[in-house]
């Protein structure tokens, strides 16, 4: 196999060829994904381009997701950075939606119960992120990920 760890077509004895699974030994895309979520900040308009492509990526770990735990921390910090600042009129709100999808990406890869231990549970965190909440429109069916993951990962 390839440094990468992903399987290839090999050929047997007999010269059949046998298609062997995937897998991922390293989370090689690591860098990508941390720079992308490093600018989602900064990115404006092409901060939801910037979430899709960090979904696309994350999903190709859904049969191995333990491989990403080196880098979840990296991952999942900053992105609650961006939405606390945000919660504190800090932040430009419309990269919420695209870093809330990141965060829902990294829950259903890896699992809430991992990315939650990576979450700061500050009593100062849970009034602007409630008044947060508050300001979603009940009826804009495009914010389910901000409402579920402020639901799950507040303090």
């Amino acid at each position: 196999m390839a440094d990468t760890g992903e399987g290839t077509d090999e050929r047997t004895d007999t010269g059949e060829d046998v298609a062997v699974e995937e897998t991922r030994l390293l989370f090689t895309e690591a860098e990508e994904v941390e720079g992308l979520i490093n600018s989602l900040g900064a990115a404006g308009a092409r901060a939801a381009e910037a979430a899709d492509t960090i979904a696309k990526i994350l999903d190709r770990y859904m049969e191995q997701p333990s491989v990403l735990d080196p880098k979840l921390e990296d991952l999942v910090v900053p992105l609650l950075s961006t939405v606390r600042a945000i919660a504190r009129g800090e932040g430009d709100a419309a990269v919420l939606r695209p870093a809330c999808q990141v965060m829902y990406s990294l829950c259903k890869v890896r699992g809430y119960k991992t990315i939650v231990k990576f979450v700061p549970h500050e009593a100062r965190d849970l009034e602007p992120l409630v008044a947060l909440l508050a300001s979603l429109a009940p009826d804009d069916h495009d914010s389910w990920q901000v409402a579920l993951l402020m639901n799950h990962l507040s303090p």
